[in-house]
């Protein structure tokens, strides 16, 4: 394997690998092997970066663009109504979203949803994470509206939410909400994306 690009040796016993517009700091081992997988102590560690895709540097201009149109999607769907409050609390302006449930979050809860774990939420950045297009349409048909039509169905008009500052009740009621369904609509099917 060869490396192609500019190398610096530095006293912190790092190369600084320059490829394309972009360097980051590589650990230098202290027993380097060569292409045979030899050991030889005496030369660094020589890496092929070739084919690897650094996000930034080699996102071809196609995945660009369609990163860019999937950020404005999901930034016109956080602008609607619906969509101005988190689904599981009443914080503003919410960031994140699981994209398998089809919910736009607040960081707070988004924290809580990753504990679920992935096979009950999958959540996302709204500005952060890369998102496939059926991703992207399935947020789109669904929302916190339509979603908690589903989730929140036996709630009630005057049931409050817990808020993002209550983490202990927040957390025991997106755990109802999701992983046992306690206010779902128990004659129809759970609107969720795999």
């Amino acid at each position: 394997m060869v490396f192609r690009g500019e190398t610096r040796r530095h006293n912190n016993n790092t190369t600084n690998r320059k490829t394309s517009n972009s360097s980051f700091p590589v650990p230098v081992s202290s027993l380097c092997f060569d292409r045979t997988g030899e050991p030889n102590g005496t030369r660094g560690l020589e890496i092929d970066f070739e084919g690897f895709d650094f996000c930034s540097d080699t996102m071809s201009k196609q995945s660009k663009e369609e990163h860019q149109r999937h950020m404005r999607i999901l930034q016109r769907l956080l602008k609607k109504p619906e969509n101005a409050l988190c689904a599981d609390c009443p914080s503003r302006s919410p960031r994140w979203a699981s994209i398998n449930l089809g919910v736009f979050i607040c960081i707070t809860c988004s924290g809580i949803h990753r504990g679920l774990g992935v096979h009950i939420s999958k959540v996302r950045s709204t500005n952060l994470d890369t998102w496939f297009p059926e991703q992207v349409d399935f947020m789109t048909k669904m929302g916190n509206k339509k979603a908690n039509a589903y989730w929140e169905a036996q709630c009630g008009p005057d049931f409050k939410k817990p808020g993002e500052q209550d983490r202990r009740n927040l957390e025991d009621y997106i755990r109802a909400k999701y992983t046992r369904s306690k206010y779902a609509d128990p004659e129809a099917v759970a609107p969720t994306y795999e």
